[in-house]
């Protein structure tokens, strides 16, 4: 019951958004899966191609398959449910499960740039960390709305091509360095921005839809007050009409 003592209970606003963040980062997931399904494999592609003997030498290829093994249970997801519609409820449950699998792609893309980059010369270093940046650019634009599944994904990949570059780089490493901590900051802050910017708008998407709701409810009941004051008019309408012969009389 509600404080007045009312039969209706009480709004949590806070619980009332959390539930709804939750159902739009699962809908934006789903419609963002064959994004990633395409992403991951076509950067791994290009890397192995780029330097298609290391990649096998260097037992790269090893993390490479689980990383495209761990694709499969995002592709069956996205077909199951790819057509179903807007769910009513999303537990916390099945986002903790997205930023895991998030977590154990980010581990498999850590493994096998560390197994890659000591391997290969300046030129494919240099291609490595550019197609890496383009790719946790692409993740901060399709799951920025879940940032810890942003975070799982990409801060195990940078911190292994960071790290094997000051090791086992050819290049100049404070160049290295300034790019890699730059485009970090860069990831961190649109993933920041975008983040509160998806928050705001649900939390003005749910205040709209409770206004309506209100709206609703406030014409549905002056229509039922209309109608009982229609019926009661017309009752004692007809009751008049029926005492005035009588009266004649």
């Amino acid at each position: 019951k509600d404080s007045t003592g009312g039969g209706v209970p009480a709004s949590n606003p806070d619980k009332d958004l959390s539930d709804e963040v939750r159902i739009h980062q699962s809908v934006l997931t789903v419609r963002g899966m064959p994004v990633l399904l395409l992403g991951n494999p076509a950067a791994l592609a290009m890397i192995a191609w780029f330097n298609w003997t290391h990649f096998f030498l260097s037992y790269a290829v090893i993390p490479a398959a689980l990383l495209v093994a761990l694709l499969i249970p995002m592709a069956i997801s996205t077909a199951r449910l790819r057509h179903k519609p807007r769910p009513q409820r999303v537990s916390a449950r099945r986002i903790r499960r997205i930023v895991i699998h998030s977590s154990l792609m980010g581990s498999a893309w850590a493994a096998t740039l560390a197994l890659l980059i000591p391997s290969v010369g300046p030129v494919g270093q240099l291609f490595i960390l550019l197609a890496m940046f383009f790719l946790w650019y692409g993740a901060v634009a399709l799951m920025a709305y879940i940032p810890l599944a942003v975070l799982a994904y990409v801060a195990p990949a940078w911190l292994a091509t960071f790290v094997t570059l000051m090791f086992y780089g050819s290049n100049d490493r404070l160049l290295i360095t300034f790019i890699m901590l730059l485009g970090l900051t860069a990831v961190i802050q649109t993933c920041r921005q975008t983040w509160l910017d998806f928050r705001s708008n649900v939390a003005l998407t749910l205040t709209v839809v409770e206004r309506i709701g209100f709206l609703n409810r406030f014409l549905h009941n002056c229509r039922n007050i209309f109608r009982r004051n229609s019926t009661r008019r017309f009752s004692m309408a007809s009751k008049a009409s029926r005492l005035r012969p009588s009266v004649r009389s």
